[in-house]
């Protein structure tokens, strides 16, 4: 960046070699300077342009004795480098073994190009770079981590600074790298620079994957990463991004998965924060805000947390919810509250999203979370009839918990958000006839096994069928079918008469087939004896045998 600062009358400007981009860009200083009087005071920063091969140097000179002296000019420094590192120098070009070495001798604005390989090191970035992995520019969402095909960084850092990449200055790219194994986490932004690109890269089994500070100078970006279960024990073990002073952040189109604690938290003081387009899938908790000004949760698709998927824990002010789909939790979709007692959240929009399926509740707002009117209209909140609510009689969508009725809820959506991505169904697991489990247990109605005596036994089954053989006792073919029965159902094989007696079939159809069911199966005989053996599929199991009163194991 460059700062022009003069007192002049009049002006010209020479131009050489410049690019075009930066030439325009001076014209555009050149019209808004022109509208100055004589004598006044000019001060305009010029920052880096991107794409440009060229830093502009800029100069603005003033003499009251020769309008010729009053110029800005302007020359291209050197052409910036490429560096190459290969872990095994097989690379084509590559001139450096460790990513570190390239940093070293890297100039500010330089590119340092990491090919596939594996790369024991803790990597330092004190100096505006731009680092490139061998997946650059492709979405890490969409990759695998095949072997062969990554620049795979294992943190080697310090016990307690355990970290892949430590990033202290300006404008630093990270892009298309595999970061993991951090103690401490996968990648550090120092909370005084700005201006970092974090994107394509994946993050995976890190103490925490991203450690995301920004001082706002300029944005930060974080795009198009796959964070993945960042569990290693560790202060703050388990977020895929960690944040206490951030300013000035997008964090975009990311994936989320596994963490133990969030996929996001941010705490202490924040300020213009964006989270669109990420989807976050089986986390502990989704998102956690903590005192942020000015924030935008929108267009992201939360599903199966373990906890809750939106929190805002006090102090947060002008915050926006909107066309979200936040779908599965087992306690709440999204809570306002002040756990930490640091003030109620204020200024709170929740509008458009698809709020469905979340057990506790949809949305619940506590007594100390918020206290003027929340704006949560035009949501669906999983049926037609609207949220479940004490105010909305006949109401069978998620429930909203309101203690203090400040929820503006009317009027909601009755069919999904249109500016909310579509949830995707959860698909019905369908039963397989494999093989059940006998769990046969056999005893005799009455006293003694006579002429018609009853044999009853238990069958632990699903949908399938299950053949008893009578053994040396009855005549003839019996079938049977159990369709639509409870739980203990007992079923009744007919008396039979001594002779040879072909297999019982029963198959049972229950009215769940995804629930397994319990049968108790009573045979009556004829004959002295019965000797009955139940089979499940593949499964056998033979049946004691009872004679005159008398059982013996077989």
């Amino acid at each position: 960046m460059l700062h022009i600062f003069a007192t002049f009358r009049s002006f010209t400007f020479q131009l050489f070699r410049v690019p075009a981009l930066f030439a325009a860009f001076v014209l555009l200083i050149c019209l808004t300077a022109a509208q100055l009087t004589l004598a006044q005071t000019y001060s305009q920063n010029i920052f880096d342009l991107p794409g440009s091969k060229f830093s502009p140097l800029a100069k603005v000179s003033d003499s009251s004795s020769s309008l010729a002296n009053n110029n800005l000019t302007a020359k291209p420094a050197a052409l910036l480098a490429t560096l190459v590192v290969d872990d095994d120098g097989a690379c084509s070009g590559a001139t450096f073994s460790t990513i570190n070495a390239a940093v070293a001798a890297a100039s500010p604005g330089d590119t340092i190009q990491v090919c596939a390989g594996t790369y024991n090191e803790s990597v330092n970035v004190n100096k505006t770079l731009t680092i490139l992995g061998a997946q650059s520019g492709v979405d890490a969402r969409t990759r695998t981590g095949a072997t062969g095909t990554e620049s795979v960084v294992n943190s080697t850092g310090t016990p307690g600074f355990d970290v892949g990449f430590n990033v202290t200055a300006n404008g630093v790219v990270i892009d298309g790298f595999t970061v993991q194994d951090g103690a401490t986490v996968g990648i550090y932004l120092l909370g005084t620079s700005s201006g970092y690109r974090i994107l394509n890269n994946i993050i995976q089994n890190n103490t925490i994957g991203l450690y995301l500070n920004s001082n706002g100078a300029q944005q930060t970006i974080v795009r198009n990463n796959a964070f993945r279960t960042n569990n290693l024990p560790g202060s703050a073990s388990g977020d895929g991004i960690y944040s206490d002073q951030s300013a000035r952040v997008l964090i975009d189109a990311n994936s989320f998965t596994g963490h133990a604690a969030d996929s996001m938290i941010f705490t202490g003081t924040q300020s213009n924060i964006t989270v669109s387009d990420n989807q976050l899938t089986s986390d502990n908790k989704s998102m956690v805000f903590l005192s942020t000004n000015g924030l935008v949760i929108t267009r992201n698709t939360i599903t199966t947390p373990l906890d809750e998927a939106i929190e805002l824990d006090g102090g947060n002010n002008n915050v926006s919810i909107n066309c979200n789909t936040i779908v599965g939790s087992p306690f709440n979709g999204i809570s306002v509250e002040n756990p930490h007692d640091v003030g109620p959240n204020t200024d709170v929009r929740i509008n458009n999203n698809n709020i469905q399926g979340n057990v506790v509740a949809g949305l619940e707002v506590t007594n100390i979370g918020y206290t003027a009117t929340l704006n949560a209209e035009n949501n669906y909140w999983g049926s037609p009839s609207g949220p479940m609510i004490a105010s909305n009689p006949g109401g069978t969508g998620d429930k909203i918990i309101d203690p203090n009725s400040v929820v503006d809820y009317m009027p909601f959506l009755t069919t999904l958000s249109s500016c909310a991505p579509t949830p995707t169904p959860t698909p019905m697991p369908t039963p397989t006839p494999t093989p059940q489990t006998c769990t046969p247990t056999t005893t005799v109605s009455e006293g003694d096994l006579f002429p018609g005596g009853i044999v009853s036994f238990g069958v632990s089954s699903g949908l399938g069928s299950v053949t008893v053989d009578h053994v040396n006792a009855g005549t003839g073919l019996q079938s049977l079918t159990v369709v639509g029965v409870p739980t203990n159902a007992v079923v009744n094989i007919p008396a039979f008469t001594p002779g040879t007696f072909n297999p019982v079939n029963v198959t049972f159809t229950p009215i769940n087939p995804a629930l397994p069911v319990d049968f108790t199966l009573r045979a009556a005989s004829a004959f002295h004896a019965a000797n009955i053996r139940v089979r499940c599929g593949t499964l056998l199991a033979n049946q004691p045998r009872y004679e005159d009163g008398e059982s013996k194991e077989q």
